[in-house]
């Protein structure tokens, strides 16, 4: 019995000799906690645990940060920054480039605005009241600011409107227009074109223009040219030729020279080959001398149109002459044998009549 009793006390002194090593170089008030077997020291104090343990709580009933102390937020402040504050914070810009102005997008979010400081800086001190512009020292100004717009530009003291290549004359477009002289000297046929208000495809309802051959001082031709649309198609009505003479009128115009009495032409015929103009109010007829019946055929005319046919010359004693209209009332020709013989016919729409005759044969 003896024996086991010191057996016990050894464990036991092994017992308190190893636990003494084990905490020796632990701190005082720390808990000890078990490692491989062995005490050693947690690094926790009795009075952080005790302090830990009353402020223990159950999950999901916390109301705040540092409740009750100098920094106290609520659970209610927390849920006003995450639903509120902090979706309402501007975005910052990704890419932007240093020294440019921030600008907003429609959600408030910050942009780079692509404007320099030092731009934005040149700008202001380049400013000025409104209206109180008094020129350009530049000669040209560009309307558009992407160089595709037409050009005002100061042309030897005038103003010229040219295309953005500023090749060539730009057109201009207005409800009105008042000045003292136009003047177009820059294309071969100038023209003036003339639309209404209400123009439908950009159509030209009216026009003026001119064919100019210039040869040389005091040798200058101009042919003027008045349009308007029949039809739907821009077609002359009234053409004043370089010689003086003018022509009025669209699928038959007539020719006038130096006044209705001098609107005349002379045909010289032949068999069946005469052609009397439906330009000119008076043919002067001629014959051949071939001693046979020549022909002057006659087209038909506009409803109410006057024609006047007069025989100056037999070139033969032999010769006769018809005229022959293409459609004609009463007859088909009427025939000249002496020299002053002749008519006058008028078309009514489908036929040409005889108003006058003097010596004509109707047949």
């Amino acid at each position: 019995m003896g024996g086991n009793n010191n057996i016990y006390s050894t464990i036991v002194q092994e017992f308190f000799k190893k636990l003494y090593l084990n905490l020796k170089s632990g701190t005082a008030g720390n808990i000890p906690v078990v490692s491989d077997g062995n005490l050693i020291d947690s690094g926790v104090s009795i009075t952080d645990t005790s302090a830990a343990i009353s402020a223990s709580h159950s999950q999901g009933t916390d109301q705040g940060l540092d409740t009750g102390g100098a920094n106290a937020v609520t659970a209610a402040d927390l849920k006003t920054l995450k639903d509120t504050t902090v979706p309402g914070k501007a975005d910052k810009v990704s890419g932007a480039v240093t020294g440019n102005l921030a600008g907003l997008d429609a959600d408030g979010n910050l942009t780079d605005s692509l404007i320099t400081a030092v731009s934005a800086a040149s700008a202001v001190s380049a400013s000025h009241a409104q209206n109180t512009d008094t020129g350009t020292t530049s000669s040209t100004f560009q309307l558009d600011n992407d160089a595709s717009g037409p050009k005002l530009k100061h042309d030897t003291g005038a103003v010229a409107i040219r295309n953005a290549a500023d090749d060539a004359d730009a057109p201009v477009s207005c409800a009105a227009l008042t000045c003292d002289e136009v003047t177009t000297d820059r294309v071969a046929i100038p023209i003036v074109e003339l639309r209404s208000s209400d123009c439908t495809d950009n159509d030209v309802n009216a026009a003026l223009s001119a064919q100019i051959t210039d040869g040389g001082s005091g040798t200058e031709d101009a042919d003027v040219y008045l349009a308007q649309q029949v039809a739907g198609v821009l077609t002359n009505i009234l053409i004043a030729v370089a010689g003086g003479n003018l022509r009025i009128g669209v699928s038959q115009p007539v020719e006038i020279v130096n006044g209705l009495k001098g609107s005349i032409e002379t045909v010289t015929c032949v068999s069946d080959a005469g052609v009397a103009s439906l330009m000119k109010v008076s043919t002067i007829i001629v014959t051949d001398g071939d001693e046979d019946e020549d022909t002057v055929s006659l087209a038909d005319g506009t409803a109410g149109q006057l024609k006047a046919f007069s025989l100056k010359t037999l070139t033969h004693a032999d010769d006769t002459v018809n005229v022959t209209p293409t459609n004609m009332s009463g007859g088909t020709k009427i025939t000249f044998t002496a020299v002053g013989q002749g008519c006058v016919m008028m078309f009514n729409g489908v036929d040409w009549d005889i108003i006058g005759n003097n010596g004509g044969t109707i047949s």
